[in-house]
């Protein structure tokens, strides 16, 4: 494997994340912005949902809507899968609160609560450095640290992916995450006088498609 090298965040784009999304839909192929860089929106079929357990059920609450990009090297805006580690420069991914379903409304309520989501309505994911290996089969393994931001608090996580190329110039990307809630100040949820208890820890899965 090569040695990690720190990347810049997304977060440093001279346009936002939702604006690149908005033009991405009219512009094919990556996009190349004013400050020179070429990025690659995540496409509205992707999905994140998170699975948890209670002491009464287990539960499912899955993004509705995502908003993200990834930051290319301008001058070898590459995807293919042995450029990838030089080629991508960030990683940017964005979730409302409010688009997190958990298909109950009760239990969507108090998970809102949970995350605090008047004062904080944004879950953020930023790229800060990646590790990228290619294998037999013409996939890649990907190891991405980043900073994680949930109810206000954010801290480092890495996550351990598959990215797999597209016939037809796109690249999914898909793993998942073990999070403990209360590492980000969240207190799960108690219900019904306590006799539900909300697991603080919960697996959040990704398979999420990036598009050229």
């Amino acid at each position: 494997m090569t040695t990690l090298r720190r990347l810049s965040a997304l977060a440093l784009l001279v346009l936002p994340v939702p604006a690149l999304a908005a033009q991405s839909a009219i512009e094919p192929g990556p996009l190349t912005l004013p400050n020179g860089l070429a990025v690659l929106v995540i496409q509205p079929e992707s999905r994140l949902w998170i699975e948890g357990t209670s002491t009464v059920r287990d539960y499912r609450c899955e993004a509705t809507r995502i908003v993200g990009a990834v930051e290319l090297d301008a001058a070898e805006p590459s995807i293919a899968v042995a450029d990838l580690q030089r080629s991508v420069r960030g990683v940017s991914l964005d979730i409302a609160v409010a688009d997190l379903d958990c298909r109950n409304g009760t239990m969507n309520d108090h998970m809102r609560k949970a995350l605090k989501a008047e004062q904080n309505p944004g879950i953020a994911y930023r790229l800060t450095a990646h590790e990228i290996e290619v294998q037999e089969n013409g996939d890649a393994l990907a190891t991405l640290e980043g900073e994680l931001t949930i109810a206000g608090t954010t801290q480092p996580v890495t996550i351990d992916a598959v990215v797999t190329p597209g016939q037809d110039g796109t690249l999914k990307v898909q793993g998942s995450k073990e999070i403990i809630m209360t590492e980000f100040d969240v207190s799960p949820p108690k219900l019904m006088l306590g006799t539900l208890k909300v697991n603080p820890r919960v697996m959040v899965h990704f398979d999420v498609l990036l598009k050229q």
